[in-house]
């Protein structure tokens, strides 16, 4: 009986000491892999956070759609003048 346990314990000892090498590396892979995966996803949920804080004042925040507006598309109002200066001539 005492055999059969040490046999018994020697062939899993065996199967588990292979399996670790061959197939070490792909857990090993895996858990990097998925580290890298959450990571990609706080990025994500970080980024999804900030498009709905814009989204959000884009729409109730009459003045920071109107600052958006003058500020990236160079929209200017009927009343309003725009004035533009060319850059200083440099001389060296």
């Amino acid at each position: 009986m005492k055999k059969q346990k040490n046999l018994v314990f020697k062939i899993l000892t065996a199967a588990l000491i292979l399996f670790l090498l061959f197939n070490g590396r792909a857990i090993v892979g895996n858990l990097i892999h998925r580290k890298k995966l959450k990571k990609d996803i706080q990025e994500i949920a970080a980024q999804n956070a900030a498009l709905k804080n814009e989204i959000f004042h884009l729409q109730n925040n009459y003045s920071y759609l109107i600052r958006i507006v003058k500020n990236e598309y160079r929209v200017i109002s009927e009343n309003e003048i725009e004035y533009r200066f060319s850059p200083p001539n440099i001389k060296k």
